[in-house]
């Protein structure tokens, strides 16, 4: 920035700008697969299932099988019956 008569200035602002956002890409790539993953999961308990809810606006209840249910309700009826 010194010499702004020079012959290069200009490729070697464009080449200092292109190494910023390169140097600023990495910075945030690893933010967001080290530390914001880290944070989700370690921290705040975060999953697939919680962020698939919060981005549909709908919470997702863990399904019991049916073959699960099916016994559950027999086991009550049996106590029921006795």
């Amino acid at each position: 920035m010194d010499d702004l008569k020079s012959k290069n200035f200009k490729s070697n602002i464009v080449k200092g700008i292109e190494s910023v956002r390169k140097t600023c890409f990495e910075v945030e790539k690893l933010i967001k697969e080290r530390i914001l993953d880290y944070i989700d999961s370690n921290i705040l308990a975060k999953d697939w299932m919680t962020n698939t809810g919060d981005e549909l606006h709908t919470e997702i209840r863990v399904r019991v099988p049916y073959i699960t249910q099916l016994f559950e309700e027999r086991q009550k009826a049996l106590e029921i019956g006795r």
